[in-house]
């Protein structure tokens, strides 16, 4: 995941796995001056055209959270999660890629 509007070093990983439920987890760390948080996060999971679904919240305290879930969509069709606070504003980003593993880079 890296910070929305902030680009450059990432601040989490998701980990999706489609399937029979399939589950998805989150690993966040919004540290940074800028980016730090506390408070609960929406994960929401979007389609190539655009269209959201939320999956769960989960509490960020002082910047760090993790969370993880059953899903009962397939995640195969998605090709982005976001993190957004009760207001809305987004506060991270990932792209999701099939068959993929993407580490950040030291």
């Amino acid at each position: 995941m890296t910070p929305a509007g902030h680009g450059g070093q990432p601040v989490g990983e998701v980990y999706a796995h489609p399937g029979a439920p399939g589950w998805i987890f989150v690993s966040v760390a919004l540290t940074r001056p800028g980016t730090r948080y506390t408070g609960t996060v929406t994960c929401l999971l979007e389609r190539a055209d655009g269209r959201t679904v939320r999956v769960g919240d989960f509490p960020v305290r002082e910047g760090r959270g993790s969370w993880g879930v059953a899903a009962r969509i397939d995640l195969a069709r998605y090709s982005a999660a976001r993190l957004t606070s009760p207001d809305g504003t987004v506060l991270a980003t990932a792209h999701l890629r099939n068959g993929q593993v993407i580490s950040p880079e030291t």
